[in-house]
């Protein structure tokens, strides 16, 4: 749903030359919550500029627009008013890949930071993330008020591993948008990577607060297992396990129930994390370990009661 609100505001004509600047402004938050998903915030500033300017015919035609896509009349409202760009999608709907990244590099050569952004998107939902970078900046360069650009560049830095770089443009990000909880959780999962668990902590805190999704939770559990919070760790990732089943999250619930001294409960969810695991050595390892402390165990306790007895 998200592209296709995009590909509607970059179909749509642009605001006329006598427009404000705080119209222009206004225009710009709209079309960056738009991008992210958030359309109500979108159309809280599209009511914003028809305020000040009751007959702003592109404000109204965006609302307009953005009140059909929630209703989900998306194809209704696409419509040709960029030629190029809309040859691109027809080339995309037909399966013709060159085409359509001909059309698109052909436009972003010409000036058109929508055609930069789609080729971004392109490369990096095709794990290109060294390729879809250098179309972000180059969208954002065309249109520095495009903010979204600084999100996606993050997510390709956060893939590449440069995350000293994305957590830059995250922060970018998150002076214009400081409500976007993926940009949060993203930021909280490159800080956890970095081993900054404090930050990493707050993060995810605001973003579980801003949506309730449950891959936040399943973060906030990872992050409370790097803070040595094990027994809250198990607990919020052993609710998430009914919906949850990844060899991951019984590693992690194996690995709480250990520190947490109960053996045997640990060892039968680290059998379980074996299971569903592609031979992962340090899961056997750590299997191995956890049942020689039960056999210890065992020995000892049949000791004493012999010593008892």
């Amino acid at each position: 749903m998200k592209k296709t609100a995009l590909l509607i505001l970059a179909l749509m004509i642009t605001l006329s030359a006598g427009a404000s600047e705080i119209t222009e402004d206004y225009l710009d938050i709209a079309k960056n919550y738009c991008a992210t998903g958030h359309y109500k915030n979108a159309l809280i500033y599209l009511d914003k500029i028809l305020k000040a300017e009751p007959n702003n015919k592109e404000a109204r035609t965006y609302k307009h627009g953005l009140e059909m896509l929630i209703a989900g009349k998306r194809n209704s409202y696409i419509t040709s008013n960029d030629k190029q760009l809309m040859q691109a999608v027809d080339y995309k709907l037909d399966g013709n890949l060159q085409a359509e990244l001909n059309t698109l590099k052909a436009e972003s050569d010409k000036g058109s930071y929508w055609a930069s952004y789609f080729l971004g998107e392109h490369y990096l939902a095709n794990n290109n993330p060294s390729q879809a970078v250098s179309y972000y900046n180059k969208a954002f360069k065309q249109n520095e008020n495009f903010i979204q650009c600084c999100l996606k560049i993050a997510e390709c830095f956060a893939r590449m591993n440069r995350y000293a770089d994305a957590i830059d443009f995250l922060n970018q990000y998150l002076i214009i948008n400081n409500e976007d909880d993926y940009a949060y959780a993203l930021r909280a999962k490159i800080n956890l990577n970095q081993g900054r668990i404090s930050d990493a902590e707050n993060d995810i805190i605001t973003a579980s607060a801003l949506n309730d999704d449950i891959t936040y939770k399943y973060l906030y559990g990872k992050i409370l297992y790097e803070r040595n919070n094990y027994r809250e760790a198990k607990k919020i990732l052993s609710e998430l396990s009914s919906e949850i089943k990844t060899s991951e999250i019984y590693k992690y619930i194996g690995m709480c129930d250990y520190h947490l001294g109960d053996y045997n409960n640990a060892l039968l969810n680290l059998d379980k994390a074996i299971i569903l695991s592609d031979e992962d050595l340090s899961l056997k390892n750590m299997y191995n370990e956890v049942k020689t402390l039960l056999q210890q165990n065992s020995q000892s306790e049949s000791y004493n009661e012999k010593e008892n007895s």
